[in-house]
């Protein structure tokens, strides 16, 4: 009689696990749970507490996405998007003379000027990124109608990070103007979806983080942050065309 055959990968049970989202307004205790995501944006100058609080304390346009909302939902957060007035002679001038000293966004000059920062972890579900920026363009539809031309800007601007393929010979090297996908490795698809419809674009070499690292990936690639200025209306066709790509069946 011949022994039973053991089986090694003894069946198991499926696990479901339930997550909730929850798409909330600004609220001051989110000033923590930012300032991670605004410090991988920008270099070891930002200031950051005084960006995070200016995010968190603006009601009218910016949304915040957590999962399982409970009595301290700042600390569930996994991403954000916002416009954020750049303003000259405060800590909102930032984002100007930071990426003023990359590469020319002279076109904003005496213009009403937002900063665009929409800030997600990487694995967040993608089914969520449509709704997160069609929340954006329902708070700047309230605005328009209920704050008197305050959130009335000109043109937008945007920082993202990629991936760059480029030969490392050459000043194209450390930024390139009016940049198109070629070589180019996004991080995030709605960044390349967006930059179709960028009146400028730029790229330059990532400086060092806060961890410490230089931007520096292989021989053959580099870490870049990407610049791109819109008008109001391409910004606002950007945002459509992300929502559409994200709900389009693949």
């Amino acid at each position: 009689m011949e022994d039973d055959p053991i089986d090694f990968n003894p069946p198991t049970t499926a696990k479901t696990i339930d997550v909730n989202f929850d798409f909330m307004t600004a609220r001051n205790e989110f000033d923590m749970s930012l300032r991670p995501f605004i410090a991988g944006v920008f270099d070891q100058d930002c200031p950051v507490v005084a960006l995070a609080e200016s995010i968190a304390m603006q009601t009218e346009i910016g949304t915040f996405l957590v999962t399982d909302a409970t009595d301290k939902p700042e600390d569930n957060l996994i991403g954000f998007i916002t416009l954020l007035p750049i303003v000259q002679g405060s800590h909102l001038n930032y984002p100007h003379v930071y990426l003023g000293a990359k590469g020319d966004i002279s076109m904003i000059n005496n213009s009403r000027a937002a900063l665009f920062l929409c800030e997600r972890v990487i694995n967040m579900p993608s089914e969520l990124i449509p709704h997160l920026h069609n929340q954006l363009i329902l708070d700047l539809e309230w605005a328009e109608g209920n704050c008197e031309g305050l959130f009335c800007y000109d043109y937008v601007v945007s920082l993202s990070r990629c991936i760059s393929t480029m030969p490392q010979t050459g000043a194209a090297r450390k930024k390139r103007k009016t940049v198109v996908p070629d070589n180019l490795l996004f991080f995030r698809l709605e960044d390349e979806i967006m930059l179709r419809y960028a009146e400028e674009s730029f790229l330059f070499e990532s400086e060092a983080s806060r961890s410490g690292y230089t931007g520096k990936s292989t021989d053959d690639t580099c870490s870049h942050k990407l610049v791109m200025i819109f008008s109001m209306r391409s910004f606002k066709q950007a945002l459509q065309e992300v929502i559409k790509s994200y709900s389009s069946p693949s």
